[in-house]
This record gives C-alpha cells, sequence and structure tokens, in this order.
C-alpha cells in the first residue's frame, strides 16, 4: 500500500524543507513554493491533505483555500501560517473551507504529524 499523499504550498523553501523532514517518512510529498503552480497541479484524487500557507505573495489565503475547493470539496486543507488565528484573512481561509490552523513558528513538529495524522485518518473514514 501507498503512502497518503499530501500537497505542501508554502512561498519559503526553508519552511518547506522542514515539512518534508518531519512528513516523508509517513507521506508522499507534492511541495510547491508559488501556489499558482500547486493550483495547477491540483491531483483531485488520491490527495489526502493540504498544508498551505495564507500569506504568499501570488494569491490571498482565502482566493486560495477557494481554489482548492472547487477541484475537491472534502480534502483537509491545514492553513500553516505566521498570522493570528484571530487575522482577518486567517479567519476568511477558514471560512472558505480551511480546517486547521497552525501559527508560524512551530516548535513542536509533533503537532504538524498529530494534526496531518488526524486528518488523513478522518478523510479515511469519510
Amino acid at each position: 500500500m501507498s503512502k497518503p499523499l499530501i500537497m505542501i504550498i508554502d512561498d519559503e523553501p526553508d519552511f518547506i524543507d522542514v515539512l518534508t523532514m518531519t512528513l516523508s517518512d509517513d507521506y508522499r510529498l507534492h511541495a510547491f513554493t508559488n501556489p499558482l503552480e500547486a493550483i495547477d497541479h491540483f491531483s483531485n484524487g488520491e490527495l489526502r491533505a493540504v498544508l498551505t500557507d495564507i500569506s504568499m505573495p501570488q494569491i490571498r489565503g482565502t482566493d486560495l483555500v477557494r481554489a482548492i475547493r472547487g477541484r475537491n470539496k472534502n480534502v483537509p486543507i491545514v492553513l500553516v501560517t505566521g498570522l493570528s488565528r484571530q487575522d482577518q484573512e486567517v479567519q476568511a481561509a477558514l471560512i472558505a473551507g480551511g480546517n486547521e490552523v497552525l501559527v508560524k513558528p512551530i516548535r513542536d513538529l509533533n503537532l504538524i504529524i498529530e494534526t496531518v495524522g488526524k486528518l488523513v485518518a478522518h478523510d479515511r473514514q469519510q
């Protein structure tokens, strides 16, 4: 059985490297620094979760979440952001279809592992 596929979208390559090192044992990863490119390569069928920043220069976080939801209504979306949970853009992205928020900097990488694991397990049950 192959590993579940996770898409990572973040304009910070160093953070993508951290996520890759943290998740690569348990998941196949497709990482993008450009959210518009990620949308073009969106894999609807086998994609199990998306981890995305919402503060990127190419597209607003809310628009990115809407674009993902337009292609897949059910895939779990984790918003990984340097913004506060109460920030208007974060709240708008949650309303648009984001499932969870992780606030950078993430000091405990187990939080990422647990959050993704919970969402992927929940997605499998549906």
